[in-house]
């Protein structure tokens, strides 16, 4: 990965946007679109400064051909100094003439009507205390500023996707970005941004998938970064092998930049973020559970999240499958609690859930052969599990392997040669399939 993508990659991790950074390294935010386009590189001293705020290495964040494309630069840089210096003192002549004809004409130009006058924008970030008859928005020095209905309706307002909306859309919670024209007067204010929209305190966490009519009380996963007090059981111990409830019930779920799923028999097929100007607009996860064809039964999506219960009962689908849609907003409670009005808190997280019915295995066989073609050992394994359990051993005169798969309504045989890996479906005891590697 080259450095213009390691900037990027980093910022995006630790949640700042290029506006947040530019700041911290005292730099133009420009320069910093210009290092995550490749269009120049930073300096040694903002390397050095980067490495301490991301807690990486210099080593990680550059690699030979960055080095290399920046001796380069400097190399060309002190032979340019050469020439430059002959020309150095005109050049000070010559810049001070222009500074004073730039400064006369601006001059100009400001004494001239306001048709003719030079726009600056300003901005101010603020949020909406009271929005009935009156809108008052506070800034983070807690200075108020009343607007009339009246006047915002003659003011742009644009949502957090920064399509046109109206005054009207804004209510008590929001926080917003004011665009001034030269100075931060009512007068002046031209445009208005919303920043954060969300004032619900309902959270969507993920998600949970039964196909049994077990009557529930609690979260019946098992994710212990996540805070649902009595709602999450603790884990379970059978014959000795320690497992989870989530291998029982497919679930994924996300808190504050937390993943946990049942990766057993959840497939993420892909992910996708949307982001703005002030933080995480969305993010998708497209997602596949694959249930056994024989084992047919209705199932139950349930949404998790903060209420009282923990969850609640989203969906009940039939044996058909089909894909499912499950989207709510969730957010940053540390961001949130700081009332940083230039970020965003929240954003819209969505799950589209494929479920598919496929054949698994019943039984797989294994018989190893020596070079005389002769028989010498048959194993058979009814689960992954079993195979974990009793182990599989090639004999040392094993030259191949065939492999017997037994599904409900024909088999399949395949020659292996050993070593060699084989990718099976099994189901496990709750009715879920999920894809195993076997090596022969």
């Amino acid at each position: 990965m080259e450095l213009k993508d390691k900037i990027k990659d980093f910022r995006i991790k630790n949640e700042l946007t290029q506006e947040n950074l530019a700041k911290l390294l005292f730099v133009s935010r420009s320069s910093v679109a210009k290092w995550e386009q490749g269009r120049s590189l930073p300096s040694i001293d903002i390397l050095n400064k980067m490495s301490e705020m991301f807690k990486v290495t210099i080593d990680e964040l550059i690699n030979e051909k960055d080095i290399k494309t920046m001796t380069l630069k400097n190399a060309v840089s002190i032979s340019k100094n050469k020439s430059l210096l002959r020309w150095f003192i005109l050049f000070i002549i010559l810049a001070f003439i222009a500074l004073t004809i730039f400064l006369i004409i601006i001059n100009d130009r400001f004494n001239d009507s306001s048709e003719n006058e030079i726009d600056v924008e300003i901005s101010s970030y603020v949020k909406i205390t009271e929005s009935d008859n009156i809108f008052t928005f506070i800034d983070k020095e807690k200075n108020k500023v009343d607007y009339t209905k009246e006047f915002l309706s003659k003011v742009q307002v644009l949502n957090r996707k920064g399509n046109e909306t109206t005054y009207q859309d804004l209510l008590s919670g929001y926080y917003l970005k004011l665009i001034y024209n030269n100075s931060i007067v009512m007068e002046n204010l031209k445009r208005i941004e919303i920043i954060e929209d969300y004032i619900s305190d309902y959270k969507l966490y993920g998600f949970f998938i039964s196909n049994n009519s077990e009557v529930l009380d609690k979260i019946p996963v098992y994710a212990p970064n996540f805070d649902f007090n009595d709602k999450v059981p603790d884990i379970q111990i059978f014959d000795n092998f320690s497992v989870s409830q989530s291998f029982k019930y497919p679930y994924m779920l996300y808190k504050s930049g937390f993943f946990a799923s049942s990766y057993d028999i959840i497939k993420i097929l892909d992910s996708n973020y949307i982001y703005d100007d002030y933080g995480t607009e969305s993010l998708t996860y497209n997602i596949q559970v694959k249930i056994d064809a024989n084992k047919l039964s209705k199932i139950k999506i349930f949404a998790v999240d903060n209420t009282e219960e923990g969850f609640h009962l989203f969906k009940e689908m039939s044996t058909i499958g089909g894909k499912i849609t499950l989207k709510g907003m969730t957010f940053n409670e540390q961001r949130k609690d700081l009332q940083n009005y230039e970020m965003s808190y929240s954003h819209e997280i969505i799950y589209n859930i494929n479920i598919s019915y496929i054949s698994v295995l019943q039984e797989i066989v294994l018989y190893q052969y020596d070079k005389n073609n002769t028989l010498i050992s048959e194993a058979t394994f009814t689960s992954y599990l079993d195979y974990s359990y009793k182990g599989y051993k090639r004999k040392e005169e094993t030259i191949y392997v065939i492999v017997k798969e037994v599904y409900n309504n024909k088999d399949k045989t395949t020659i292996i040669g050993i070593g060699s890996n084989i990718s099976v479906v099994f189901l496990n005891g709750f009715g879920y399939a999920n894809n195993s590697t076997i090596t022969i």
